[in-house]
Order: C-alpha cells, then structure tokens, then sequence
C-alpha cells in the first residue's frame, strides 16, 4: 500500500476508496515516507486539489473512446479493404482497453461523485460491454492497492513464478509473448480473469435485493444489445470487430501493461515498484490512452483521477527524492530507456 498515500490521507488509500459514506480523500497532512519523499504542505494542497472529480472529463473521455471505436468500424466497413480491417480491429482492441483503463478509475470511485452513479454508468458503458462487472473488478484490484506485491496481493500471486511472468526474458522471448495472445493464446487467460473477478463480484454481493437488481440490470443489457445485433444483422460485424479485438488485441495489451507497470522493477522501494513512462505520440494512442503511462503517479495517489495524474509530476517537481528515485522510462518499445529494455536485460 503506498507509504504516501498513508502520509497525505492519513489513512490507507484503499480504506479512503471502499470505507463508509464518509469521504476523508482530502484530509491531507505533510510528512515524510520511507522513500525520502518529503510531502509538503504545497504538495498536500497541491494532491488535495487535483483529487477533486470533473466528471464531464470521465464522461468526454468515454465518449472518445466510443466514437474511436464506432468511426473505426463504420469506416473499415464502407472500405472493404483488408488492411484497413485490420486497422480497425487493432485500434478497436486499443480503445477496448481505454474503456477499461476508464472503468479502473471507476474501481475507485473516480469518475462520478455519487458512488451509484458511478458504478451504474462504468458497468453500462465500460464493464458490462466486456463482459465483467465493476463491482467485481473492485474486489480484486483494490486487494492488489493495499499488499502491492505481495503474497496478499492477487494479481501478484496470480502471476508468482509462472513462467511467463518470470523476467527478466530474452528480447524475442518478451516479443513471442504478445504475439501468442495476438493469435488468439490469450483467451485462456482472459477467461480466468473473467472467472476471478465474478467470484470476486459474487464474494462483495452486499445486500441481496441490491445484488439481484444488478444482475437483472446485467442480463437486461445483454438482452439488449443481443436483440439489437440481431435486429440490425451485424453479427458478422460484432464478430470481427469486437469479439476478435476482445479475445486477440486486449490481452496482448493488457499483458503488456501489466508488465509495464510492476515488472523489470528493482522493487526495492515504492518509488522503484511502480513506473511511469513518457512515450511519444504514437504509443500513446495505441498503448496508453486515458493517463494509463502513470501508473507510479497513481499508486503515489490513487485518489488522483486519470486526467489529473501527469499534473502530480508538477507539485513534485522540486522534490530530489522523487526525480532521483521515481522509475521512470522514455518509452514502451521505442525512445530511450524503454520498458522492453527493462524486461529483457540479461546479467
């Protein structure tokens, strides 16, 4: 759990996120963590300020992303050119994952001040699409904000001393593992964590009545869309252009982040655990919509939402500790000190 998040909350971020109705995200003191990293009043003032939620910019950052997706397959559809589909299907797969880099700041209560709110619009429009649920997500991630890196954390021990999650790698051995989900190896992976995050939607169900209008909420929306599909005659384009992406494209890109946030680390302290990384224009369109790159950022602060976290660089921007200790890489797989250099240095 981030020292620093305890120093400028006073209490645990993940206690601030999934507590009562009380909201303590801004109590906010000065102090010094274990890292070296002074927060001061400025900073404290500074985090304080940005934890605040605009909630036009989470519903302008779904929509984007929606109309990314549908201009994709509109044109692709009138092009009937083969790479031009293929185009579209990877940058659908892209902006399946803004969705859910979206839906991760609804885990924690970041895209709506009203909690129901903000999970009745992240499941319609981000979760439920993909076929998980917010609620379910939650119960694993938060997990993950509290005992990073540890035996507690269930990403973590997910992925402990598996092979394929073991690094660092040889260079083409990192590259066949996204290639293997690009050809479709993922689907097994992705359909574990489907399992996992119902288990873990089921294991935080609360109150019976409200669990049971949310799975008829649930099964309402996919009668919905599947009624739809169906009255315009476009499975072949649901298929293509959103089942293949689903199952090809996101896990390739979901591995990928997951290895550029906690993996090829030193993880000797919280600023070495997480990364940040400060790509050019092109990887971020396709590899890191929506603020994902700073995930450091976000586990320094987690109350921070995706739009604001570039500006938490600016409070700490005097700070030695932080720009000596933050890890912090020129790119994911071009530019200086990528994260593929990270994973694949061999001693």
């Amino acid at each position: 759990m981030s020292q620093i998040a305890d120093a400028i909350v006073q209490q645990k971020g993940y206690m601030s996120i999934v507590g009562d109705k009380t909201n303590h995200l801004n109590q906010h003191s000065p102090g010094e963590t274990e890292d070296g990293l002074v927060v001061t009043p400025e900073v404290s003032r500074a985090v304080r300020e940005l934890s605040k939620l605009t909630s036009w910019k989470s519903s302008l950052a779904i929509a984007i992303s929606w109309g990314i997706i549908f201009s994709s397959i509109w044109l692709a559809s009138l092009a009937h050119s083969a790479p031009i589909v293929v185009l579209a299907v990877l940058i659908v797969g892209c902006y399946q994952h803004g969705l859910l880099i979206i839906m991760h700041d609804a885990a924690h209560f970041r895209i709506a001040r009203n909690r129901k709110v903000n999970d009745l619009v992240s499941n319609l429009f981000l979760a439920y699409p993909h076929f998980v649920t917010t609620e379910g997500y939650r119960g694993s991630h938060l997990a993950h904000h509290q005992y990073l890196n540890t035996d507690r954390d269930p990403d973590w021990t997910l992925k402990k001393g598996k092979r394929d999650w073991t690094f660092p790698k040889r260079r083409r051995s990192v590259i066949w593992l996204l290639v293997k989900d690009l050809l479709g190896w993922g689907v097994v992976e992705m359909g574990r964590k489907l399992l996992r995050f119902a288990r873990q939607a089921k294991g935080r169900a609360g109150d019976t009545d409200r669990s049971s209008k949310k799975r008829k909420l649930r099964l309402l929306f996919y009668f919905g869309v599947f009624a739809g599909i169906s009255v315009l005659g476009v499975w072949k384009q649901f298929i293509v252009f959103w089942l293949v992406p689903a199952f090809c494209i996101l896990p390739a890109l979901l591995r990928y982040r997951s290895l550029s946030e906690h993996f090829g680390l030193p993880w000797r302290q919280e600023l070495d655990s997480s990364r940040n990384v400060l790509m050019n224009p092109v990887e971020r369109f396709f590899l890191a919509p929506w603020n994902v790159n700073f995930h450091l950022n976000h586990h320094l602060f987690p109350s921070v939402p995706f739009y604001n976290l570039g500006k938490i660089e600016d409070a700490l921007k005097s700070n030695p500790v932080f720009h000596t200790g933050a890890w912090e890489n020129g790119g994911y797989f071009v530019g200086r000190n990528t994260v593929l250099d990270d994973l694949s240095k061999i001693d």
